[in-house]
């Protein structure tokens, strides 16, 4: 899962080299990248705990 986020922001980077301006991860705009990244690893491991938690003591 986090390997697959890396490839998804390393090829929108690699993008960005080419067409700066129809990129969402732009130069400029690189926390954006960040933040989707820790939004999403936050959410996986919310999910994962409450799925773990449901499991053992249900």
């Amino acid at each position: 899962m986090i390997s697959f986020d890396f490839i998804i922001v390393f090829l929108c980077f690699q993008i960005d080299r080419r067409r700066k301006d129809q990129c969402f991860l732009a130069k400029d705009y690189w926390w954006r990248a960040l933040l989707i990244f820790m939004i999403q690893e936050i959410l996986v491991n919310l999910v994962y705990a409450v799925y773990t938690w449901v499991e053992v003591f249900a």
